[in-house]
C-alpha cells in the first residue's frame, strides 16, 4: 500500500450475508464476561510488548495506556509493542487469524480483535511499523448486527504519527458500546469507579501479572497508565501496578508480608 492510498477491505470475503452475520454472533456469544473487552485488549498489548522485547533482544520498558470514557462508552488501549504491519492489518479482523506465533504469547481463541470490533459501532486501530503509520477504521458493526445497516467494511489509510520517538506502537479504540440489556445481570464496566476498574484490570486481565504472587522478579518494567473519564468531571489518571491485586495488596503497606 502506498503512503497515499486508501484501501477498502471486505472483512469476511466471499461469504453470504446470513453466514457472515451468524458467525459474527457466534463470536460475540463465545465471550461471557463484561470485562472481556478489557481482557482482550490488555492481552494484545502485553503480547505486543513481549514480542518487541524478544525481537530486539532487550529489556524494553513497556508502556500501556488504558482509557475508559464513560460518556462515549469507549475503551482505548495503546502500547509501545511491535505494531501491526500492512499485510497483517488487512487480515487482523478475520476470524481465527492470529499474529501470535510464539509459545510464550498468550490468548487462545484467535478471534479477540474480531470480537472487539463487533462490540461497538466505531472501531479504530492506529499502528506504526517500519516508519509507516496506518489507520484501520470500521463503523456500524452493532447496527449491522441488529440488521439496521450494511455490512461493515475495513477502511485502511495513512495516518499521522503521534509519536516520533517510538519505532512502533498500536493504539486501539472501540466506541459506542451498547449498554447491557435491562434484563441482563452483567456488570456495566462504564458504571465502575476508578478503583473498581483498577481492581478489575489487575485481577481479570494480563495487567495482573501473577508472577508477583510467587515472588518472581518482574522480567522488565511495564508502566500502565489508567485514565477514566466521567461525565461532568475531570479525567482521573494515574499509574497502576503491573501485578496481580491479591488480597494482601489491599492492606496498608505496613501490614503486607
Amino acid at each position: 500500500m502506498s503512503d497515499h492510498k486508501v484501501e477498502i477491505v471486505d472483512w469476511f470475503a466471499q461469504r453470504e450475508e446470513g453466514s457472515y452475520r451468524d458467525e459474527a454472533r457466534n463470536i460475540l456469544d463465545s465471550y461471557a464476561h463484561p470485562w472481556d473487552i478489557l481482557a482482550e485488549l490488555a492481552q494484545n498489548a502485553v503480547d505486543a510488548i513481549d514480542q518487541k522485547r524478544s525481537e530486539l533482544g532487550t529489556q524494553l520498558e513497556g508502556a500501556i495506556e488504558i482509557e475508559i470514557d464513560t460518556v462515549a462508552r469507549s475503551v482505548r488501549v495503546r502500547d509501545n509493542g511491535v505494531g501491526i504491519g500492512d499485510g497483517d492489518l488487512k487480515r487482523v479482523l478475520h476470524p481465527h487469524f492470529s499474529r501470535k506465533r510464539g509459545r510464550s504469547l498468550r490468548g487462545e481463541k484467535g478471534v479477540g480483535l474480531t470480537y472487539i470490533a463487533l462490540t461497538g459501532n466505531r472501531f479504530e486501530i492506529v499502528t506504526k511499523t517500519s516508519g509507516v503509520t496506518r489507520q484501520l477504521t470500521v463503523t456500524g458493526s452493532q447496527d449491522w448486527m441488529c440488521e439496521r445497516g450494511d455490512r461493515p467494511q475495513l477502511r485502511i489509510e495513512p495516518a499521522k504519527d503521534d509519536s516520533q520517538k517510538e519505532s512502533s506502537y498500536t493504539n486501539v479504540t472501540v466506541a459506542e458500546i451498547p449498554k447491557p440489556a435491562v434484563e441482563s445481570d452483567d456488570i456495566d464496566i462504564f458504571s465502575l469507579s476508578f478503583q473498581q476498574l483498577e481492581y478489575l484490570l489487575r485481577t481479570r486481565t494480563a495487567i495482573g501479572w501473577t508472577g508477583a504472587l510467587f515472588r518472581q522478579p518482574v522480567p522488565a518494567q511495564t508502566n500502565v497508565q489508567l485514565i477514566v473519564r466521567k461525565k461532568n468531571a475531570e479525567a482521573e489518571s494515574r499509574l497502576i501496578d503491573f501485578s496481580y491485586a491479591s488480597p494482601e495488596t489491599r492492606l496498608p503497606k505496613k501490614m503486607q508480608w
